[in-house]
């Protein structure tokens, strides 16, 4: 199934523990060509971390379905 050919990954890149704001990357990879969509930076704060989080993946997930087919 193309789900599981399919992986979300995120990078973070940069902490502010005085802010309390993580820097994250996101983006969508395929396992079997090792393809790269898009990478989404979002400023995340701690206190809504999970909620940001997910809207990201989403944004990450949106870009990858826009790419154009070779």
């Amino acid at each position: 199934m193309g789900s599981e050919k399919l992986k979300v990954g995120h990078k973070t890149k940069f902490k502010d523990p005085w802010k309390k704001i993580v820097r994250m990357s996101f983006y969508v990879m395929c396992n079997c060509c090792r393809a790269k969509g898009s990478t989404i930076s979002k400023e995340i704060h701690y206190d809504d971390q999970a909620e940001e989080i997910s809207k990201a993946k989403d944004l990450a997930i949106e870009k990858w379905n826009m790419r154009d087919e070779i």
